[in-house]
């Protein structure tokens, strides 16, 4: 097995974690599933220090769980609990819209709504949900840019995570996409007006509807 230089390392890790936290935010990788190191070292032709710096991660981040001398396995999502991590997101997403709508020029306007685009687009097809995710969280990524605030965007990163975990059935069953996409379209218009409530209660309504549905889901 050809192993990578010390020089890649640090990349492998990174396509590994990337490829693996894809992979468990899809179910491809389900709730218990054992992940084994020489498994994945295989699959990639690395050798088993990047699988672990990349499985250490995502164990940081609450997807999987290390039992030394057994297995790495991939939590359980806990159902009952939906809103904890809304709550905190609605929150720093409410700011960074707030903020933006203080800061943001005409370049933003226009790459926000080439964002918005992107997901209307994929919505009005027969997407793969996780692209939908991506493109929603890209569109989200960028009003907290606009906001200015490295530490909001450090915590929603976080968030986004174990919210994406929940929202790939939404993705995959929701019939309100297009009410997401129109959502979208109606925060652009308050942050291009410098309406900072509006952006703000739009942002709380947005991420407020998302939940009630995921529980009318179960």
């Amino acid at each position: 097995m050809a192993l990578i230089s010390s020089s890649k390392k640090s990349s492998a890790k990174d396509h590994i974690y990337e490829i693996l936290r894809d992979r468990i935010i899809s179910g491809t990788l389900a709730e218990g599933d054992k992940i084994i190191d020489t498994d994945v070292a295989a699959e990639f032709t690395v050798s088993r220090t990047p699988v672990r710096e990349a499985l250490q991660r995502l164990e940081m981040q609450g997807l999987v769980k290390s039992y030394p001398g057994n297995a790495t396995l991939v939590t359980n999502i806990d159902r009952t609990v939906i809103e904890k991590p809304y709550i905190l997101m609605t929150a720093l997403q409410q700011i960074a819209a707030g903020e933006a709508a203080k800061n943001a020029v005409d370049t933003d306007i226009d790459e926000l709504k080439s964002l918005a685009d992107t997901f209307s687009a994929l919505a009005g097809g027969k997407s793969d949900p996780l692209e939908l995710l991506k493109a929603d969280m890209t569109f989200h990524g960028k009003i907290i840019d606009i906001s200015r605030n490295e530490y909001n965007r450090s915590f929603c990163d976080t968030l986004w995570i174990h919210i994406a975990r929940l929202e790939y059935g939404f993705f995959r069953d929701s019939a309100s996409l297009r009410k997401s996409a129109d959502e979208h379209r109606r925060i652009i218009d308050a942050i291009s007006l410098g309406d900072s409530y509006s952006a703000s209660l739009f942002m709380r309504d947005h991420w407020n509807r998302t939940v009630m549905e995921l529980n009318t889901m179960g």
